[in-house]
């Protein structure tokens, strides 16, 4: 098994402990040189104390678990804006921010940009531009992104 998802493996019940869930698991350097990010979210956000009551206690984990041979750096943080949306539970929070969402539609690939206007359990909805609510099955979604607003405004 590859070493992210032997990390993920471990970590999850540890993330879990902490309401929280993993939403990816990165591994970049040189033997000996390692460094481990974890990146994790809860539905109400990402705090950085949370990061750092994760850190210290899957450090002891990550360490009895030999995964490394060597030194190893663990970052545990928030998937920022900059990562994509990968699961059902990230969307109700960014209700009201845009969105690039890259959906199957049959045998093509649609990119579409819009602000969400809504989640269920099943589907989104996103508000185009010049058009009324489109509803998007998660099962074609292929990726999406919040376009991050740098424009100082009040998101509600």
């Amino acid at each position: 098994m590859p070493l992210p998802e032997r990390i993920e493996e471990i970590a999850r019940p540890v993330v879990e402990s902490h309401d929280a869930y993993i939403i990816d698991v990165k591994v970049r350097g040189e033997s000996g040189a390692k460094i481990a990010e974890l990146f994790v979210d809860t539905d109400e956000g990402v705090t950085t104390g949370l990061c750092e009551r994760i850190s210290k206690e899957l450090s002891g984990v990550l360490d009895a678990a030999e995964l490394f041979r060597g030194r190893y750096h663990l970052v545990v943080s928030s998937p920022g804006v900059e990562r994509p949306l990968r699961f059902p539970r990230q969307f109700p929070r960014n209700v009201g921010r845009t969105l690039k969402v890259k959906i199957r539609s049959g045998d093509a690939v649609e990119n579409v940009e819009g602000t969400l206007a809504g989640s269920t359990g099943e589907e989104i909805q996103l508000g185009l531009t010049g058009e009324n609510l489109r509803t998007i099955p998660y099962r074609d979604i292929i990726e999406a992104r919040v376009i991050a607003d740098i424009s100082n405004k009040p998101l509600r």
